[in-house]
């Protein structure tokens, strides 16, 4: 069964005798990605990274970067969270 993409194309890759589904971002100039797509690519590279929340708050930061007096405030959304040794 293929899941649901809100990207409309989901590409698959096998991985150890697994199917896997993949969203493709497909956009040029000619066919621009929506703003929910793009929403949605971000949060998807960076949730790895900085865990679930940094990048919700850093995406809608950077939607509304027109409201931020100090970019020095995004600093934090940026930084990965520390690993205990």
């Amino acid at each position: 069964m293929m899941p649901m993409s809100c990207f409309g194309v989901a590409m698959p890759r096998l991985l150890f005798f697994s199917i896997i589904y993949e969203p493709v971002y497909s956009a040029s100039a000619a066919n621009p990605m929506k703003r929910s797509d793009v929403d949605a690519k971000c949060f998807d590279l960076m949730a790895p990274v900085l865990g679930k929340t940094r990048p919700r708050k850093l995406i809608d930061t950077v939607w509304d970067i027109e409201k931020v007096t100090d970019m020095r405030s995004l600093s934090p959304l940026l930084q990965a969270p520390r690993l205990l040794p």
